[in-house]
């Protein structure tokens, strides 16, 4: 038996939900998710270590395939701080702590293949507020689908557009230097992260994948994105 604030599972199920259809979840010594979406475009990575739960009982580890529409459905109808989480006959079993609410819900045992976090060397990086991130995103997507970032001596500037164009900039916020092109619909994807996480970090290199982070005393959850081919890069 597993009991948890609900909060902890329940921020990076809204996160994830409409990037990852089904992601293998692993319960060992904590939960771990590291999955990629269907277009194997971009990985969500989380970790919550066992130090952050209420109860950690299990006899063995778990790891399965779940549907995150569906999880998400059921945690916003629990309506206690903390729920209780079980597992049995390949099933998840969800209550919340009176044990007066239960879902059970099937899940996927079918040895979910161990999938690899890339090691990156990523030599450009910022830190700047999520909900400031949003907006840059938020407006880049007007005109374009796709962002281009470049860093220079502390500058930070982000644009996009061929026919109609939107560029900005700001200074003393970077550190190193680089240049490259990502989806803005995936950033835009990323971005329910502004609801929970009021600091955010990019790092990214030249034509490589960038890396979004997030954190707070709480909860971590990181993005690798794969970078996009820019004629102008």
């Amino acid at each position: 038996m597993i009991k948890l604030q609900k909060k902890l599972i329940e921020i990076p199920v809204d996160i994830m939900k409409n990037i990852i259809i089904e992601p293998t979840i692993e319960f060992n010594e904590g939960i771990k998710i590291v999955s990629k979406d269907e277009s194997n475009v971009c990985m969500c990575i989380f970790n919550l270590p066992k130090s952050k739960f209420i109860t950690y009982e299990l006899d063995t580890p778990q790891k399965f395939k779940i549907n995150l529409e569906l999880f998400d459905k059921v945690l916003n109808r629990i309506k206690t701080e903390n729920i209780i989480l079980e597992f049995e006959n390949n099933q998840l079993l969800i209550s919340d702590e009176k044990n007066k609410k239960k879902y059970n819900l099937s899940v996927l045992y079918d040895e979910p293949s161990e999938i690899a976090i890339p090691e990156l060397t990523l030599n450009t990086g910022i830190k700047m507020k999520t909900k400031e991130f949003q907006d840059l995103i938020l407006d880049i997507s007007i005109v374009s689908d796709a962002c281009k970032i470049e860093t220079h001596q502390g500058f930070f500037n982000i644009s996009g557009g061929e026919q109609n164009k939107y560029n900005y900039e700001l200074e003393d916020i970077s550190s190193g230097t680089g240049k490259t092109c990502y989806s803005t619909e995936y950033l835009n994807k990323f971005m329910t992260t502004s609801k929970y996480f009021e600091d955010m970090t990019f790092e990214f290199s030249s034509d490589d994948p960038c890396k979004l982070s997030f954190k707070n005393e709480d909860l971590e959850i990181q993005f690798i994105l794969a970078a996009r081919i820019s004629d102008d890069y």
